[in-house]
């Protein structure tokens, strides 16, 4: 049974994409994956359709812990015990603490680095923000995960286009990668601001980038 969810997950030919490109450069943000599927595999999807294959890529790993039928009328009400119900399964410590003691912490476990509704503390450093779980005076944290190896590649270029709305005027993707795409984009980051999308190319191919990004934009160099 679990096998047939694994190839009935494999079997839609984007996901098998999706796939591919993560195995070919593992640790991609979602806009990074994004970006690689148009330029590199000609598949054009928004953010929100990559993210549905991604859940049912991840979800075909994981065991139903419950299925209900319910009418209409009792949904709302059947909701929220189910979400009690999960809630019930996930771990806890049963009392205040005046020490938590962690083995380790990284990204391979939480985006935070640790579970933070566990050790009670807030992605930007809130101290005990939540109520009704255990609180914790100090969380002592013995060592990192190992994520894997690092290196470092020279010939580089980081390009960084500027301008309010990046993020939210429709169609300003399209034009950047249009002007990008005959460059070999190694690296692109848009999530450390909305007014910011950063791209690595090689060195050598940084001069013809901006000045396609400038015909782009402005209509001259």
């Amino acid at each position: 049974m679990e096998m047939d969810k694994i190839f009935g997950a494999l079997a839609d030919s984007t996901r098998r994409a999706i796939l591919d490109e993560l195995a070919d450069r593992d640790g991609q943000s979602l806009y990074e994956l994004c970006v690689r599927l148009i330029m590199l595999r000609k598949i054009d999807m928004t953010r929100q359709a990559i993210s549905k294959h991604l859940a049912i890529l991840e979800d075909a790993n994981h065991n139903t812990g419950k299925i209900d039928a319910v009418p209409v009328e009792q949904m709302q009400q059947r909701e929220e015990e189910n979400l009690a119900l999960v809630k019930s399964w996930m771990a806890k410590i049963p009392m205040d603490l005046d020490i938590l003691i962690l083995d380790e912490i990284g990204k391979n476990i939480s985006g935070a680095g640790m579970d933070t509704k566990v050790v009670n503390r807030g992605v930007n450093g809130e101290y005990n923000p939540w109520p009704g779980i255990p609180k914790f005076q100090r969380v002592f944290v013995r060592d990192l995960s190992e994520l894997g190896e690092v290196w470092i590649e020279t010939g580089r270029a980081i390009i960084a286009v500027v301008g309010i709305g990046m993020r939210s005027t429709p169609g300003i993707a399209a034009r950047l990668f249009r002007a990008v795409q005959p460059a070999n984009v190694e690296v692109i980051s848009q999530g450390a601001s909305a007014i910011n999308v950063t791209f690595v190319v090689r060195e050598e191919d940084g001069p013809d980038v901006v000045r396609r990004l400038h015909q782009e934009f402005f209509g001259s160099c």
